[in-house]
């Protein structure tokens, strides 16, 4: 696995500016896409090259997959038990979607909470809190597979 972050020359960073980010997907597309090539060696690479960087850029647009990729690349533990305040939270979002309660309210709610954990990532990175940054990845996947469920209902 390349470092996408250098891929896309910018620095590894939660927060990162996800404009700038397009801008530069669009750009290496240009530079490494296999139209530009003649040779069926070169075609080849690029075909490489092109799967790499859509790879990354499905990684480093994701808050959620973005948060993974970087943890990775520090060797922080993911592995961590999972605070049971965010069980507790997974359990009345799952209580609300199957009582019938508002689909609507509950998708704004789940929102809300995505964002605020989000937040929570992007504080957790700023101040190198690698432990608390695991603890809100484990909310924002639990969040994000709660927002599927209510979708899907």
């Amino acid at each position: 696995m390349s470092d996408y972050f250098a891929l896309f020359n910018i620095q590894p960073k939660f927060d990162i500016d996800l404009d700038l980010l397009e801008k530069k997907y669009i750009e290496l597309n240009k530079t490494f896409h296999p139209d530009n090539c003649t040779l069926d060696h070169e075609k080849s690479v690029a075909v490489k090259d092109t799967i790499n960087i859509n790879k990354a850029y499905q990684i480093l647009k994701s808050p959620l997959k973005r948060a993974e990729y970087l943890l990775s690349l520090l060797n922080a533990a993911k592995n961590c038990k999972v605070d049971p305040e965010i069980l507790e939270e997974s359990m009345q979002i799952r209580e609300s979607i199957f009582s019938g309660d508002d689909k609507q309210i509950l998708i704004k709610t789940i929102e809300n909470k995505i964002k605020e954990c989000i937040g929570n990532l992007k504080n957790s990175f700023a101040n190198n809190d690698l432990n608390k940054a695991v603890g809100q990845l484990h909310r924002l996947k639990y969040l994000n597979k709660s927002y599927e469920e209510v979708k899907w209902n």
